[in-house]
C-alpha cells in the first residue's frame, strides 16, 4: 500500500495549519509546506468538504482548522483522501474476490487481521500524536549520537 501525493499533501497541509493560531493565507501554506499552489486549492475544498478546514475571505482571511490536531487522527485523513485504504480488493464492502472464495479464504481471514491492526493501531492515531511520538524518536536519537553510542 503506497498513499498517493494528495494525502501526503493533504497531512502537510493539516500540519502546518496545526502550528498557527490565527487564519493563513494559501499561499503561506504553500510556501511553507512545499505543496503547489494550484494543487493546494484541490486539497483546502476536499478538507472543508469533510469539515476539517474552514476558510475566511479578505485581507486578514485565509485557511483554518475546525479541529484540533489531537482531534483529526490518520484514519480520517486517509478516508477523505484515498479512494481505499484496504489492503486487498477482497477486503472492500463488496467482498469482491476472484475464485469467490473470500468466505473460507485463508489470506482473506489473514488480510482481515493486517487491516485491522492498521486501523485500530496505526490509522487510528492522532496528527498530533504521530508528530509527538516522531518528536521523541527524534529526541531519543540525538541523545544516543551525543552519548557516541
Amino acid at each position: 500500500m503506497q498513499f498517493n501525493t494528495t494525502t501526503d499533501y493533504a497531512i502537510r497541509f493539516l500540519l502546518c495549519m496545526g502550528n498557527m493560531s490565527s487564519p493563513v493565507s494559501g499561499n503561506t501554506v504553500a510556501e511553507q509546506a512545499k505543496i503547489p499552489p494550484k494543487y493546494l486549492l484541490k486539497i483546502a475544498r476536499r478538507l472543508r468538504e469533510a469539515g476539517l478546514l474552514g476558510s475566511l475571505a479578505g485581507a486578514k482571511g485565509g485557511y483554518y482548522l475546525r479541529k484540533t490536531l489531537r482531534e483529526i487522527t490518520l484514519y480520517e485523513v486517509l478516508r477523505i483522501m484515498e479512494p481505499t485504504i484496504k489492503i486487498s480488493r477482497c477486503l472492500e464492502p463488496d467482498s469482491y474476490c476472484c475464485r469467490g472464495a473470500s468466505a473460507d479464504c485463508k489470506m482473506h481471514r489473514y488480510y482481515e487481521r493486517i487491516q485491522e491492526e492498521l486501523e485500530s493501531r496505526w490509522f487510528s492515531r492522532s496528527l498530533e500524536e504521530i508528530t509527538d511520538m516522531a518528536d521523541a524518536g527524534e529526541r531519543k536519537n540525538n541523545h544516543l549520537r551525543s552519548n557516541g553510542t
